[in-house]
């Protein structure tokens, strides 16, 4: 893949045809994620109709300038929804709700599993997602009737503009990626500046590890998982320069994953990562384990 770490993609092709209880919990919660998105088009909470000229908000026709002023309102209101899932729980929504993070999981799979049974059903249901991401953005701008009561131009260009926007949501998932999340999204440069909340995020335990290195490899966007509190440097995008790994940390637990991974087939416990309430204590930094033991054959192999 083309904007996945060599070390990361790696590791995927190991983990991923595991089933793991966080997987399946993105995969509900950004579907949910889209619902909300496309809900308020839908039953007329808000929607500027490039097609009839039915402008809509709050159920009653308006002109198009206070159609668009209700869809910058909502905009800034989503925005603030986001915030303060993030005030009360950390990044959950980066991690686990966000549709485009789950489109970088779709293509990731598709790329692991290159060669093995299963993976057009991927590829389908990633185009599926993009498809649906896009419908729900493209409703905010034309009334749904315009599928059933459209003329065949009308229709015909609504198809393309979906399919446009499932492509270009492809084109993200497949090139810019990660990078996005790490320096250009709106909401991690809030958090570059901000401190997350700490009430739920990544615990790390040194009695158990095993110095692999599985959880720095993973890491979607190239953190330490061991030792989040401490600093790092971030020179792309938007983001600020200087400033600790919680405030970067997606809360994904894909570094969860692989330490389960690891430690499980070693018949270690307790894992020495996990996503647990407030993991930092009073913000000291847990000093990572400076033995460096041999790593294990499995993750040699998944590098």
């Amino acid at each position: 893949m083309a904007c996945t770490p060599p070390q990361r993609f790696g590791l995927l092709r190991v983990l991923l045809p595991r089933p793991h209880r966080y997987r399946s919990l993105r995969s509900w919660v950004a579907l949910l994620s889209l619902i909300v998105v496309a809900a308020p088009p839908l039953v007329g909470l808000g929607r500027i109709d490039l097609w009839g000229g039915d402008h809509q908000l709050l159920g009653e026709p308006v002109s198009f300038a206070k159609a668009l002023f209700g869809g910058l309102l909502f905009g800034i209101a989503s925005y603030l929804i986001t915030f303060l899932v993030n005030a009360f729980g950390g990044r959950l929504f980066c991690g686990f709700g966000c549709p485009l993070s789950q489109a970088n999981r779709l293509a990731e799979r598709i790329a692991a599993e290159r060669g093995k049974p299963g993976r057009t059903a991927t590829i389908v249901r990633s185009w599926l997602f993009a498809g649906a991401f896009a419908a729900a953005i493209l409703h905010w701008w034309i009334d749904p009737r315009l599928w059933i009561e459209g003329s065949l131009g009308a229709r015909a260009a609504a198809v393309a503009a979906l399919a446009a926007g499932a492509a270009l949501i492809q084109g993200h998932a497949r090139w810019w990626h990660w990078s996005f999340c790490r320096g250009w999204c709106p909401v991690g440069l809030y958090y570059s500046v901000v401190s997350p909340s700490t009430a739920l995020g990544i615990r790390f335990d040194a009695a158990t590890c095993v110095n692999c290195n599985a959880c720095d490899r993973v890491c979607p966007v190239g953190l330490a998982p061991r030792n989040l509190p401490g600093e790092i440097e971030r020179d792309e995008g938007l983001a600020i320069a200087t400033t600790t790994g919680v405030h970067h940390c997606l809360s994904c637990g894909d570094c969860v994953e692989a330490c389960e991974f690891i430690l499980g087939k070693r018949g270690i416990t307790p894992i020495a990562l996990t996503l647990a309430s407030h993991p930092f204590g009073e913000g000291e930094a847990h000093p990572a384990p400076t033995a460096a033991p041999a790593e294990p054959a499995e993750t040699r192999q998944a590098g």
